[in-house]
C-alpha cells in the first residue's frame, strides 16, 4: 500500500485531478525505467481544505529509497516538497492480504462518489496482461444446489461453505467470501 502526498499551503497551486493524473504518469515511467514496472491500482482523495493525495495498492515489492527520489522529482522539487508512505502488513495469509487491499481501494473510490463527474472514472490501474477468464456454468436449478455444486467442484466443505453464504429471497441467487481455510485452493 503506497500513499503519495505534495506539500500544498496555497490553495491556488493545489494540483488539479489532470497535474496529478500526469505526474501518477510520469512517476510510473520512471519507475519502469529504474526497473520497477507497476502493477497497481490508484485513486486520489480529497483533503478538507481541497488539495488531494493518492493511494495506491502495489504488487510486488519496492525499493522505498528509490521512489521516494522519483516521487519529489515529480512533484517538482526536492526534499519537503511531498511524501511517500509505504505500508505491508506482515503476517496475514494471502486472502486476507488481498482482501485488505480491496478493502483500501475500495474505501477510497467510495469516498469519490459524489465528488467526480457522472460516468467518469475514479482510480486508475496499470496496464498489465491477465489471463484469460475461464467461465464455468452450473447446471443446478436454485442457488442452494448451485452452492452444492461449486463445493463439489472446488473441493469445498459443502457445511462450511453454506454457513458463510447469503442467500437471497426465494434461493434464486447467492454471494459468498472465499476463505483458504475451508478447504483445498480453488482450481484456477
Amino acid at each position: 500500500m503506497l500513499t503519495l502526498t505534495r506539500r500544498e499551503k496555497d490553495p491556488a497551486a493545489f494540483w488539479t485531478v489532470q497535474d496529478w493524473a500526469s505526474a501518477w504518469d510520469r512517476f510510473s515511467r520512471l519507475c519502469k525505467r529504474m526497473g520497477g514496472s507497476l502493477v497497481y491500482v490508484a485513486v486520489l482523495e480529497r483533503h478538507k481544505k481541497g488539495n488531494f493525495h493518492l493511494h495506491a495498492a502495489i504488487a510486488g515489492r519496492i525499493n522505498v529509497k528509490h521512489i521516494r527520489k522519483i516521487w519529489l522529482a515529480c512533484c517538482g522539487g526536492g526534499k519537503g516538497c511531498g511524501n511517500v508512505d509505504v505500508a505491508m502488513r506482515q503476517g496475514l495469509t494471502v486472502h486476507k492480504r488481498r482482501a485488505g487491499l480491496a478493502k483500501y481501494v475500495s474505501k477510497y473510490v467510495a469516498k469519490q462518489l459524489g465528488q467526480t463527474e457522472f460516468n467518469k472514472k475514479r482510480y486508475w490501474s496499470s496496464r498489465h496482461k491477465l489471463p484469460d477468464v475461464e467461465r464455468y456454468i452450473l447446471s443446478a436449478d436454485d442457488a442452494k444446489a448451485a452452492l452444492f455444486e461449486l463445493s463439489v467442484f472446488l473441493s469445498l466443505d459443502y457445511s462450511a461453505l453454506a454457513a458463510s453464504v447469503f442467500t437471497f429471497k426465494q434461493e434464486t441467487c447467492a454471494w459468498f467470501s472465499f476463505d483458504e481455510r475451508l478447504a483445498a485452493p480453488p482450481p484456477f
